[in-house]
């Protein structure tokens, strides 16, 4: 089973591989744009984001022997003016069916988030605060996991992933009673 994904981040395709099973897929990783800015500070963008990678994929990709396109987009979205880590997966079908997959939100540290609203880089800020959260014996395993899926998103995006692959799955099932 070949699938498309609108990326070439080996830690994205690592995490596809793990959902999809490591024998079960053949996953084509295509070196496509976003279509949006490089860190989107809203669901929306996020979204659309996803879907421009899945889309491009398919129009990158020269044969139609594939089962669907993947794009996966992580963005920020702002909550009680708070911003949050939200990660997103669009699955295209070969029928041209768009499902979208949204994890849940992880606030960010507030010192991060302020450093957000003043124009800095979330992956920057993000590592520079695990520094200094290592440097500190106080603090606890939680906020050093929180630190981790922030920086690394497997979990986020495979939340989002299993969402979209859910509907995808679902659809195929209608699809195929609907053409019988």
């Amino acid at each position: 089973m070949k699938i498309l994904l609108g990326s070439t981040s080996q830690q994205k395709k690592d995490i596809l591989k793990n959902i999809l099973g490591k024998d079960l897929a053949d996953i084509i990783s295509l070196n496509v744009s976003s279509g949006i800015e490089d860190q989107p500070l809203n669901e929306e963008t996020t979204i659309k984001g996803a879907t421009n990678r899945s889309r491009n994929a398919i129009s990158s990709y020269s044969l139609n022997d594939f089962e669907y396109s993947v794009g996966l987009e992580a963005g920020l979205s702002l909550i009680n003016n708070l911003y949050n880590l939200v990660c997103v997966a669009t699955i295209i079908n070969k029928h041209g069916q768009v499902f979208v997959g949204v994890s849940k939100k992880t606030p960010l540290p507030e010192l991060v988030s302020i450093a957000i609203k003043e124009d800095k880089a979330f992956g920057e800020v993000i590592r520079e605060y695990e520094k200094e959260i290592n440097l500190k014996k106080d603090q606890g395993k939680e906020i050093r996991d929180l630190i981790y899926e922030l920086i690394n998103r497997a979990d986020s995006f495979t939340e989002a992933i299993q969402l979209a692959n859910i509907q995808n799955k679902n659809s195929d099932l209608v699809f195929k009673k609907e053409h019988r």
